[in-house]
């Protein structure tokens, strides 16, 4: 596989571990993209480039996932 290509199935299976992550949170209760972000800023996890949680990002993770 190419170098490209192995970024982008890593990339794919983060998002895959994410949406996991961010199911939890909401079944704890989270209703929204912010409250989803503070959760993952709070429980201390990355974003990919190391960076904190917005709602966008939250977003774009569940939509590489999907």
């Amino acid at each position: 596989m190419a170098r490209n290509g192995c970024a982008i199935k890593q990339a794919d299976q983060r998002a895959e571990e994410l949406v996991a992550l961010i199911d939890g949170i909401r079944q704890a209760g989270a209703t929204t993209l912010q409250s989803i972000a503070d959760a993952m800023n709070a429980r201390g996890i990355p974003t990919a480039r190391g960076g904190q949680w917005y709602p966008t990002t939250v977003r774009n993770a569940e939509r590489r996932a999907a």
